[in-house]
């Protein structure tokens, strides 16, 4: 059961990632922000998951442990900065975007 949800855990930050780059891809790279959009809905998807799973291994534990110290880090983190975070990285990447289009036309 331990490395179980240290996998889950690590599977959600995979399933994060992924679909990060599927949202800019998809935003820029195929020019479809109403399909990014979607994509954000997986995200916070993700996000939920990694609740429930901290959740139930409290329950299913009655003890705190590293493992929902790091869940409960990541929903904080997503919580307090990640909303601004993503606001710039999407600027930059459109900053991105616009200059590759520029130098190619």
């Amino acid at each position: 059961m331990n490395t179980l949800r240290w996998i889950l855990l690590a599977g959600t930050e995979v399933v994060f990632w992924t679909g990060l780059l599927t949202f800019f891809a998809l935003r820029y790279g195929l020019n479809r922000p109403d399909l990014s959009r979607l994509v954000l809905l997986l995200v916070v998807g993700e996000h939920v998951a990694l609740l429930v799973f901290g959740v139930v291994d409290f329950i299913s534990t009655g003890t705190w442990s590293v493992y929902q110290t790091v869940i409960a880090g990541i929903l904080a983190y997503m919580l307090i900065w990640g909303r601004k975070d993503l606001d710039r990285v999407d600027r930059w990447v459109a900053g991105r975007v616009q200059r590759r289009q520029g130098r190619s036309l």
